[in-house]
């Protein structure tokens, strides 16, 4: 199960928001916006990320006023990918790199 304070789970649910406000299932908006039924599920439930096409179409079906395209600004700060956090602890704080 995905963390669900993640800025990305965030996001999901903010994706769920404006769904549900505009009275759709995810497989009525996988109609409107072309991506599938699976994918809108996993970025809602936080399990998979969200891209800039995505969020911009997302937008523009839901007539956020561009929302959700503001709300991934959180990724600008981000200077791993993820990935990565989960991946390093795993790894005992060892990095090769020395990242």
């Amino acid at each position: 199960m995905a963390n669900l304070y993640t800025p990305q789970a965030i996001w999901g649910r903010e994706l769920r928001h404006y769904r549900k406000g505009a009275g759709l299932t995810q497989g009525e908006l996988s109609q409107k916006i072309h991506f599938s039924e699976s994918l809108i599920s996993g970025v809602e439930t936080g399990q998979l990320p969200a891209s800039l096409e995505f969020a911009e179409t997302c937008d523009e079906a839901l007539g956020t006023g561009g929302a959700l395209h503001r709300l991934l600004d959180w990724r600008k700060g981000q200077v791993f990918p993820s990935w990565f956090g989960p991946w390093r602890e795993g790894a005992g704080g060892y990095c090769p790199s020395g990242l």
